[in-house]
């Protein structure tokens, strides 16, 4: 992204948009780097879960589905 990358972006979304409009939002980040540091980097940019590329779309079902449930 030109602005912003997704880590950026997902500690954007979460400190100052989903506490006042979304408080329960989710986001999934799809990561071709799917290594122990990557996957750090995630969480502490305040994603809730990720998938690693190539998607499986079985896996996308699954996550789509256990978030879904929670509303």
């Amino acid at each position: 992204m030109p602005v912003m990358d997704g880590y950026e972006a997902s500690q954007h979304i979460k400190q100052k948009i989903s506490q006042k409009l979304f408080p329960a939002m989710t986001i999934c980040a799809a990561t071709a780097y799917a290594f122990n540091e990557n996957i750090k980097k995630v969480y502490e940019a305040g994603m809730d879960e990720y998938l690693s590329k190539p998607l499986d779309v079985d896996k996308v079902r699954a996550m789509v589905d256990k978030y879904v449930k929670l509303i």
